[in-house]
C-alpha cells in the first residue's frame, strides 16, 4: 500500500525507538540484508535492522516508493543509495534515525544524555575532538554544546556531500544545515543538512503507525542548548 505524503522541496525525517527484536528477513533489499546479517555485534545489527526498516517506511509514505522495486548500491565508502531518491541514516543507542528526500540530504543524531555524560566533565577529551574537527578559521567555545552543534553539523553535511572521506576539518556547514533539540523519550540533538533546510518535517513512527511530531517538541538547535546537556548530565550522573 503506499501512502503518500506530499513531499515539497526539502526533507522529511522519521524517528523510532529501536525495539529488542528486528529481523533483517523483513528487509527489501537483499545486498543490505546479507550486510546487516554479517555485522557481529548484536546491538548494531539490530539499530542497523531498525534504521533500514525505517527507511522502507519512510520511502513508501513520503515519496510512494516501493522499496522492492529499488536497486540500492554501496560504495567503496560504505554508502547506500538508491537512483531516483536521496537519503540518510542515523541512530543512537535508542532511536533510528531517517531523512528522505528527492534532493541530496545528511542527517545525523545524538543521545544527548551520554553525549554530556561523555564530553562535558572530561576537557581533555573534548580539546581532542575540537582539534580533530576544527578547521584553521574555527574557533568553537571549548564546551560540550561546542562540541555537539559542531560534530553533528559537520557529520550531516558530509552525509549530504554524498563523496569522498570524511575530514571533519575540511568541512564548514553553513546555511544548507539546520540544528534540532527533539524531546521525545530522550532529549535527541539532530543536524539535518538539504537543499532546502527551511522545509523540514518530522515524524515519530511507533507500533506501525505514523504521526506528525508536535511542533513543541521540536526545538531550534540554536538555542540554550547547554541547559539540556546540564540536565542530561544530572540524569546520567544519578543513574550510575
Amino acid at each position: 500500500m503506499m501512502y503518500r505524503t506530499k513531499l515539497t522541496p526539502g526533507a522529511d525525517v522519521y524517528l523510532a525507538a529501536i525495539p529488542e527484536q528486528a529481523d533483517p528477513a523483513a528487509i527489501a533489499s537483499d545486498a543490505r540484508r546479507r550486510e546487516i546479517e554479517e555485522t557481529k555485534a548484536s546491538a548494531l545489527r539490530l539499530a542497523r535492522t531498525a534504521d533500514w526498516l525505517l527507511l522502507e517506511l519512510a520511502l513508501r509514505r513520503s515519496l510512494g516508493l516501493n522499496p522492492e522495486k529499488l536497486a540500492f548500491f554501496r560504495s567503496a565508502e560504505g554508502r547506500w543509495s538508491a537512483e531516483g531518491v536521496s537519503f540518510s541514516l542515523s541512530h543512537t543507542e535508542s532511536f533510528a534515525a531517517v531523512a528522505v528526500s528527492r534532493e541530496p540530504v545528511g542527517i545525523d543524531a545524538e543521545n544527548i544524555a551520554r553525549f554530556a555524560v561523555r564530553y562535558a566533565r572530561d576537557a581533555a577529551l573534548t580539546e581532542h575532538m575540537l582539534r580533530r574537527i576544527c578547521a584553521e578559521s574555527e574557533n568553537p567555545e571549548r564546551d560540550a554544546a561546542s562540541l555537539l552543534r559542531l560534530w553533528t553539523a559537520k557529520e550531516s553535511l558530509f552525509k549530504f556531500i554524498g563523496c569522498g572521506s570524511f575530514r571533519p576539518s575540511r568541512l564548514c556547514p553553513g546555511e544548507e544545515t539546520r540544528q534540532f533539540v527533539l524531546l521525545l523519550d530522550e532529549p535527541l540533538f539532530l543536524s539535518v543538512s538539504a537543499d532546502h533546510p527551511e522545509n523540514i518535517r518530522f515524524f515519530l513512527a511507533c507500533d506501525g503507525a505514523v504521526s506528525p511530531i508536535e511542533s513543541g517538541s521540536v526545538l531550534e538547535g540554536d538555542g540554550d542548548l547547554s541547559r539540556w546537556l546540564k540536565c542530561s548530565n544530572k540524569q546520567g550522573t544519578a543513574a550510575k
